[in-house]
């Protein structure tokens, strides 16, 4: 129903859904869809060998989305209403490139200046405290 909605009301090519377009969508299905799930694990746990998939991934959908954007832009099923196309398809070109940016380091998950002090064993950039001393008191007499 979504779709159907979605269709009329700005995306006639959601609707036409040429040999070309479900191809993208094939695609999108059997390898978008799964590395979302690997990246967000990826991510959360800080795993640097996201890097190649997200870039494989990054790269695939900024292909295909110039092509999509234009069909719906000049093409037989171009959209009566762009902008809001362009609002919506926006986000699969955005999104992309922010993770390019993202994992464009070798190191992707750079340790953090604390992280570093913590481990050589510093906390707060100063040097670790030596183990706190006993001070006894001294005896008190007894009357």
């Amino acid at each position: 129903r979504a779709v159907r909605w979605w269709s009329a009301a700005a995306d006639p090519l959601m609707h036409a859904r040429p040999v070309w377009f479900r191809a993208a969508i094939w695609v999108e299905v059997l390898v978008q869809a799964p590395f979302y799930a690997v990246a967000i694990y990826a991510f959360v746990r800080q795993r640097s060998w996201v890097r190649v998939p997200a870039i494989v991934y990054a790269t695939v959908l900024l292909t295909i989305m110039p092509i999509v954007l234009a069909e719906q832009y000049f093409g037989p099923h171009a959209s009566r209403r762009p902008l809001l196309v362009t609002a919506v398809y926006g986000a699969y070109v955005l999104m992309p490139v922010l993770l390019l940016v993202r994992v464009w380091s070798v190191d992707v998950f750079p340790s953090t200046p604390l992280a570093k002090r913590k481990a050589a064993g510093l906390a707060g950039g100063e040097a670790a405290a030596p183990a706190a001393r006993r001070v006894r008191s001294p005896a008190r007499k007894r009357a």
